[in-house]
């Protein structure tokens, strides 16, 4: 094979690629976490398969919105192992925001909006907000400071979607004080007692 820099540089990227998964590697089941609340959303949510017994409103209302079925049953989980009960999914189109009718989204204790309206109303009392990858990568910075100052969780999907939507989550990583989880299909940023720790699983 000829030696040009187009083969080089397809070369380093696999390279690059090669040690991101080594260092997710690193954690892989549990392994390595020091943080007992992550190794439990480890243990607990991400590597169980199926649908943890309670409600799963939140389960539903990303599979409306075309979240995977892995990856919305690991939300869940997640959701109930943490203990939330509010969550808001912003979808970030440009369209008024659309809120599902009460009866049809408040089920039991937990209750959820769909925000249609590049998450202005998102940063309300919720416990979780997540941003659909559909969710502008220039306004994440500023979700995730409101998310800061109400204490939601905010959970960024497709965080590696285009070089622009990369960026902004590692500058969310960079500049949060708590603790970040990425497990590649979404970034996980929690705003509470944890100390500022990442973890990519």
């Amino acid at each position: 094979m000829k030696r040009t820099g187009r083969n080089l540089r397809r070369r380093l990227r696999g390279i690059s690629r090669l040690t991101d998964r080594l260092s997710r590697a690193r954690h892989f089941r549990g392994h390595g976490v020091h943080s007992p609340f992550v190794y439990g959303l480890v243990r607990e949510a991400f590597m169980f398969h199926r649908l943890r017994d309670g409600e799963h409103c939140l389960y539903d209302a990303l599979r409306r919105v075309g979240i995977f079925h892995r990856r919305a049953v690991q939300l869940q989980n997640a959701f109930l192992y943490c203990g939330y009960r509010t969550f808001a999914i912003c979808e970030g189109k440009a369209e008024p925001v659309r809120t599902l009718p009460d009866a049809e989204f408040e089920k039991g204790n937990s209750t959820f909006v769909i925000d249609e309206g590049r998450g202005l109303n998102c940063a309300g009392p919720y416990d979780m907000v997540i941003l659909t990858r559909n969710f502008p990568a220039e306004d994440l910075p500023a979700a995730a400071a409101r998310a800061a100052r109400t204490g939601a969780t905010l959970c960024v999907m497709n965080p590696y979607h285009g070089s622009a939507r990369g960026e902004a989550c590692r500058r969310i990583v960079r500049e949060h004080r708590s603790t970040t989880v990425d497990n590649r299909g979404y970034l996980l940023v929690f705003n509470n007692h944890l100390p500022k720790q990442h973890f990519k699983l």
